[in-house]
């Protein structure tokens, strides 16, 4: 678990888990615990990423901080490796991480956002709520 506070004030947890031997990361304002329909941003790192990419790497730092600011969620995770190269592994991967998220929030729409390698997965989807 993290925790942070935006530069407007906003303050964050970060969680994350281990399930079947991948890392699920989800993060929000702690004002959104409970809220329901919460939009989402479902994260794909790019090669050699960590599973805390989207929240750790600078280059997110300003998306971040607005998708919290605006009551946004994000997802990420291991999805299936560091090296998994988009293919089903990874698709798999960030599938079980979505599930499992969505057991824990009130999901609403979702962006699906990838980063290099993470693109090839990202394109896939298609059919998240």
């Amino acid at each position: 678990m993290a925790t942070g506070v935006t530069p407007n004030g906003t303050p964050w947890t970060s969680y994350s888990t281990v399930i079947g031997g991948e890392t699920v990361r989800w993060g929000l304002a702690n004002s959104r615990l409970g809220a329901t329909n919460i939009p989402v941003v479902l994260y794909c790192h790019g090669s050699g990423g960590a599973s805390n990419q989207f929240e750790t790497l600078s280059a997110w730092t300003g998306l971040r901080n607005w998708l919290i600011d605006n009551g946004w969620a994000w997802i990420e995770g291991t999805g299936g490796s560091s090296q998994s190269w988009g293919a089903q592994i990874a698709r798999d991967g960030y599938e079980t991480q979505f599930a499992h998220v969505s057991g824990v929030l009130s999901i609403g729409p979702v962006v699906v956002l990838g980063r290099s390698m993470g693109g090839f997965v990202a394109v896939s989807y298609t059919h998240l709520t």
